[in-house]
């Protein structure tokens, strides 16, 4: 993440980086490459974004991970 956000030094020439600590607050979304994931798809929670209230929102729930191969966890995904 750290990486992307440098990127607001310099937009096309334009030092943005006033942007850069708004932006350290905000999810981070991008693409995950199938072979950089090193777990089984674990379900932890099924959401409907049509009818799902904001109390619903806060929960925990018991997960397990299992890992396919010997790596490093360094993010998680969500889908």
């Amino acid at each position: 993440k750290r990486h992307k956000i440098s990127y607001w030094n310099d937009v096309y020439g334009f030092d943005m980086s006033c942007i850069q600590e708004t932006a350290l607050l905000e999810p981070l979304v991008d693409y995950i490459p199938p072979e950089s994931i090193c777990t089984k798809v674990c379900l932890i929670k099924s959401i409907d974004v049509l009818t799902i209230t904001r109390e619903e929102l806060s929960f925990e729930v018991p997960f397990r991970l299992v890992a396919t191969r010997n790596d490093y966890l360094t993010a998680w995904g969500m889908y």
